[in-house]
């Protein structure tokens, strides 16, 4: 009888802590720059958990945690010197994993910068001298470019949206304006092309993995987000 009494009370305290688990789970908030994300929305979560398996093996290479390690604090600083949302600082992870690369439509460095947008900064770009691979120029470079969009977007929209701007520093701040004038300015509801699409959600999957580890080790058969969901639910 004590036997079973042990095993029953071994059983009940497992289903509580996997209650309180799912508990933190559902309740978990999703944010970036402090702008809610809507997981409410099925399409959303579904999409940002994808997009979360899809980036957990590349956040936990372990080259890249040495480079995060070397350069992230320099690019909180200047974040915080220009006054940028620290949450930025994964938008370097996502477009170079912080390596100086050169994109075959010729953006380079760590902020993958283009030639021209790189020159109008005061940066040199020509045969000799590239200064988008120096990180601290390149860096504050990409500061005044993100600080840039979100000031043109809230003085033509009167939004005031960092995802928004997010998605102009892929695409461009004339795509993202054309697509404000057609479709509104909700990015989660857009019409765009595959990458700017996923852009976004790359960024925040990046930001979860790093920040709540936890959260997605397990139980990647499901949607976190969704708690109506069941565990054979896949992605």
């Amino acid at each position: 009888m004590r036997k079973y009494k042990s095993i029953l009370l071994k059983c009940t305290l497992y289903s509580f802590f996997i209650f309180l688990s799912l508990q933190c789970k559902a309740t978990h908030e999703i944010v970036f720059c402090g702008e809610r994300i809507p997981v409410d929305d099925k399409f959303v979560s579904e999409k940002l958990m994808g997009i979360i398996k899809k980036q957990i093996n590349y956040v936990n290479v372990p080259s890249l945690r040495q480079r995060v390690k070397q350069y992230m604090s320099q690019v909180e600083y200047y974040l915080h010197e220009t006054r940028l949302p620290e949450d930025f600082k994964y938008l370097a992870i996502v477009e170079s994993g912080f390596k100086n690369v050169v994109s075959s439509a010729g953006a380079a460095g760590f902020w993958q910068l283009m030639p021209a947008t790189a020159r109008e900064l005061g940066l040199i770009v020509n045969d000799l001298v590239d200064e988008r691979n120096d990180f601290n120029k390149s860096t504050f470079a990409a500061c005044k470019v993100l600080a840039g969009y979100y000031l043109y977007i809230r003085k033509t929209f009167g939004i005031s949206s960092w995802v928004l701007t997010a998605a102009a520093y892929n695409n461009g701040i004339g795509n993202i304006q054309n697509a404000i004038k057609k479709q509104g300015s909700n990015y989660f509801q857009m019409q765009l092309n595959a990458e700017t699409a996923a852009y976004v959600y790359k960024i925040i999957a990046v930001k979860e993995l790093f920040e709540y580890p936890e959260l997605y080790m397990q139980d990647f058969g499901y949607n976190i987000f969704n708690t109506k969901a069941g565990k054979s639910k896949k992605i």
